[in-house]
């Protein structure tokens, strides 16, 4: 009966007499271990399973009496897990001398756990992506409540100065940095909020046919003053056979404003902006570059993140939210394309695929 019982567990069950000798073991174990009664054990376990040391290790422990704690091992792409206990005739009454005097074999159990090793890396995993989220999250409240103090910080002090100062001049000043704090503030709540709809997949799409020769020189425009200002040079080369484009045209504005003025900020007097489209079936591609500045490549995967800022990459003192990379790669996923950046010989790239006939994908329109 016990024989019977044994034979249908769903654990490998073998016993071994002091001589090494295999006298039962249920089909689990035979199939596992490759063997069969009457084998020697020693050359199916060693070393395929364990190593020599921690099999005598464990066979000396089980002599002097002492508990062998399971031991959990790799073999064939799966794990399992191995228990060691004694055999012995002798009552059970007499004590642990006596009775590692009367070991007459050893008992081995093995139990397949690959599932719950597997569940068991996957709840790592979670707890490790937990730990990161919140480490971010932390990161992110702090990085926030440091940018919407820090323009508060010039808004008060521009206005206690306003109440004594008596110059006209003076008063300009002020007023001016007033009306910057106040605009970097309103930039940086609206850029928040634009994320957070983004996220949160609460954002409209609402597309429509865009004739890229047409459309982008008047989206453009604007900044040919300010590179001029800043001695800089803008090139644009527009691809003539360029189909009409089918995306959210609010959306595209947004990403060519921001990757134009992320060039623009970083991009030193005498340096050339290049904004170049191509036509690369079935997507539009839009292209960025800089020249006169790169990014190391150490920092590459995290231009995109949410308030990340490159080290020592803004001489100019420029400032920015730190998030307008992170909304131009959200707005290029949601319009169903891909953005990718390289950089190196002087010259940074930002290069953004779109499809030519962007649908929904489960964004609706009011």
């Amino acid at each position: 009966a016990q024989a019977a019982i044994a034979r249908s567990l769903s654990l490998g069950l073998l016993a071994i007499d002091l001589d090494d000798h295999i006298w039962f073991c249920n089909p689990l174990a035979a199939s596992w271990l490759h063997i069969q009664v009457g084998d020697c054990l020693t050359p199916h376990l060693i070393p395929q399973w364990l190593s020599a040391d921690q099999w005598q290790a464990d066979l000396q422990a089980l002599r002097d009496g002492a508990e062998v704690s399971a031991r959990n091992l790799s073999h064939s792409d799966r794990w399992f897990e191995i228990k060691l206990e004694p055999l012995r005739h002798s009552p059970f009454d007499q004590n642990p001398l006596e009775q590692a005097i009367c070991l007459d074999g050893f008992l081995i159990v093995l139990e397949d756990i690959t599932t719950r090793k597997q569940a068991e890396t996957v709840l790592e995993k979670q707890v490790a992506e937990l730990r990161r989220l919140n480490y971010l999250k932390d990161d992110f409240l702090s990085t926030v409540s440091h940018e919407l103090r820090a323009p508060m910080a010039n808004i008060k002090m521009a206005i206690e100065l306003l109440k004594i100062t008596r110059s006209p001049e003076t008063t300009e000043h002020y007023l001016k940095i007033l009306q910057t704090e106040c605009k970097r503030e309103t930039d940086l709540i609206n850029d928040l909020l634009d994320l957070q709809r983004l996220e949160a997949g609460a954002q409209k799409f609402y597309p429509e046919p865009i004739d890229l020769q047409n459309w982008l020189p008047p989206i453009i425009e604007p900044f040919y003053q300010r590179i001029d200002t800043q001695q800089q040079t803008l090139e644009v080369t527009l691809n003539t056979s360029l189909p009409k484009l089918l995306t959210d045209q609010s959306s595209l504005e947004r990403i060519v404003i921001e990757l134009i003025n992320n060039a623009c900020k970083y991009t030193p007097p005498t340096g050339v902006i290049s904004v170049v489209t191509n036509w690369l079936p079935p997507h539009v591609e839009l292209v960025v570059q800089n020249s006169g500045v790169e990014i190391p490549d150490a920092e590459l995967p995290r231009i995109f993140d949410k308030f990340y800022r490159i080290p020592h990459a803004d001489p100019w003192k420029r400032g920015g939210t730190g998030l307008g990379l992170a909304l131009v790669k959200k707005l290029v996923t949601c319009l169903g394309g891909n953005i990718t950046v390289k950089s190196g010989a002087g010259h940074t790239t930002f290069t953004v695929q779109l499809p030519i006939d962007y649908h929904l994908n489960g964004n609706e329109q009011n």
